[in-house]
């Protein structure tokens, strides 16, 4: 699988910034992230919700990428053809409100549900799964 996003994730990329955004920029995210410690910048696209302030993103919790996050740094967002500043700040901690996000993830897409081992029965996550899932996530709230 993750050769398969190693393949598609430049192209996500790339084609955020041009007219073909639509494509899938209903549900995806790029965010633009600098190192803490190297200063390198980091491009990666993610799965998004909108909320009432911004957005929501999870990822693996094994990933590293979120860690330079952790701060609440400023970081630059290509969200529907536009590109936006806005601040992060990343939930590793509380379970419980991980859980509630991954819910609504897998409620909203059956791609986020299979990423995230959850079954979904008549557009319903599955609770147990999501309570074994959620340990292994973390929320990434993005404000701007």
């Amino acid at each position: 699988m993750k050769s398969m996003l190693s393949l598609f994730n430049p192209l996500v990329i790339f084609l955020a910034s041009t007219p073909l955004h639509f494509l899938f920029s209903h549900n995806i995210v790029v965010l633009k992230i600098k190192g803490v410690r190297s200063g390198k910048m980091y491009t990666i696209p993610v799965s998004y919700l909108k909320t009432k302030s911004g957005i929501i993103c999870m990822t693996e919790s094994g990933g590293l990428w979120w860690k330079n996050l952790r701060l609440g740094q400023q970081v630059e967002i290509q969200l529907a053809g536009k590109r936006l500043s806005a601040n992060a700040t990343v939930e590793a901690e509380d379970v419980g409100k991980i859980a509630t996000a991954l819910e609504k993830f897998c409620r909203n897409s059956r791609a986020s549900a299979y990423f995230a081992k959850v079954a979904v029965s008549n557009g319903q996550p599955n609770d147990d799964h999501i309570q074994v899932a959620a340990p292994n996530h973390v929320l990434i709230e993005i404000a701007f």
